[in-house]
């Protein structure tokens, strides 16, 4: 690292756009969209509704575009985490959400994790959901003699394979196989779309119209938002 500090502003440039981009996966919204721990724990099963976020309903609650139809399949990035699947929807189906039931380890850990869909086969989008750590304490220090192994990268890492294992959760087993229950190993796996350049200016005038009179970075991301249907 340099010695010398860098002062730098960081902007993000939100373009914003209401009709969903065609390119775009369909985006899904969990409820409840984040879990608690009572006394230190998490409970040990949680139902989630999942609203796919493009089938608009009218007053009556019936959609008005985009009903789901076809056999679903639901999993979900953390380590152990499971969820069931629901029944398969027939043509003519007149419902815009899934329900699932997540159930949760004991070793389940705090963070952001992803509720992955697919609809007969191709993916459909996710939803988020996120564990909270109620305690609101200091992260615990590392236990003695363990070590940990992060992998960064792009679906490769973040996605499943056919047994609902991502590629972490797969050097984990081996490791444990192998004799070294001590290795922990950490899912840090991003999509694709959602990996960005940062893009370095020198001092001048910055996205916002301000005037920087140092370095600084930007970094530009688009937001894509589905219609809303009265």
């Amino acid at each position: 690292m340099h010695a010398a500090r860098l002062n730098m502003a960081l902007f993000a440039v939100l373009c914003l756009a209401i009709p969903l981009h065609a390119q775009e996966k369909p985006a899904w919204t969990a409820s409840p969209s984040v879990v608690y721990q009572h006394n230190g724990n998490y409970p040990n099963a949680v139902l989630v509704r999942l609203f796919f976020n493009a089938c608009g309903q009218n007053n009556n609650g019936l959609p008005t575009s985009g009903p789901l139809t076809g056999t679903f399949k639901i999993t979900v990035t953390g380590v152990g985490v499971t969820a069931s699947q629901p029944d398969p929807l027939p043509p003519g189906s007149t419902t815009c959400s899934l329900t699932t039931t997540l159930t949760i380890p004991a070793s389940a850990q705090p963070g952001m994790e992803a509720i992955n869909i697919t609809n007969d086969g191709k993916e459909n989008g996710f939803a988020f959901i996120n564990f909270l750590d109620a305690t609101a304490g200091p992260t615990p220090d590392k236990p003695e003699g363990e070590r940990r192994v992060f992998v960064v990268g792009d679906s490769c890492v973040f996605d499943v394979d056919a047994s609902g294992a991502t590629l972490p959760d797969l050097i984990g087993q081996r490791l444990a196989q192998e004799g070294r229950p001590d290795v922990k190993v950490f899912n840090f796996g991003v999509r694709s779309s959602l990996i960005c350049d940062w893009v370095s200016h020198p001092p001048g005038i910055a996205p916002d119209g301000s005037v920087q009179k140092t370095p600084f970075i930007t970094l530009a991301f688009d937001f894509v938002l589905a219609p809303v249907h009265a």
